[in-house]
C-alpha cells in the first residue's frame, strides 16, 4: 500500500464523507469531489473503497443531477475510465459493468426520448 492509499485512508476513514461531497448542492465543492474522484478512479485500492458504497453506481449514472457542465463531464470521466478499469469487475457485478459501457456509448450529452401521448377529449 502506497503514500497516497495511506493519505487516502487517513483523510477520508469512512467513504460515505467523499461520497458526501460528490453529493453537495454547491457546484464548486461537487467538482473538486467529483475531479478527486476522477483522479483516482483507475486506482484498484480506491476503486475497491469506494465501488461498494451503497448507491455509487446509480448515482454516476445519474445524467440530469449535476448543476453545471463541468459536473455532468467530471462525472462521465469516472463512468469511462471505470467502464475499461481493468480492476473495476472485481468490485462491481457484469450489470453494473455493462450499465457504465452503455453509459459511455451513449456520451456525455444522451437525453432519453420521453413520448408524450395526447388524449382526445382530455
Amino acid at each position: 500500500m502506497g503514500f497516497l492509499s495511506k493519505w487516502f485512508q487517513q483523510s477520508f476513514p469512512k467513504m460515505t464523507t467523499l461520497f458526501a461531497i460528490v453529493q453537495h448542492s454547491f457546484p464548486e465543492i461537487r467538482l473538486s469531489g467529483l475531479n478527486f474522484l476522477s483522479g483516482i478512479a483507475n486506482l484498484e485500492w480506491a476503486q475497491k473503497l469506494y465501488l461498494r458504497l451503497p448507491g455509487v453506481v446509480e448515482f454516476l449514472l445519474q445524467r440530469n443531477i449535476e448543476p453545471n457542465k463541468e459536473c455532468r463531464m467530471a462525472k462521465f470521466k469516472i463512468v469511462t475510465i471505470l467502464a475499461k478499469s481493468p480492476t473495476a469487475f472485481k468490485y462491481l457485478t457484469a450489470e453494473d459493468i455493462g450499465r457504465l459501457k452503455i453509459h459511455v456509448d451513449q456520451g456525455l450529452n444522451y437525453l432519453e426520448a420521453q413520448t408524450i401521448v395526447a388524449v382526445e377529449g382530455a
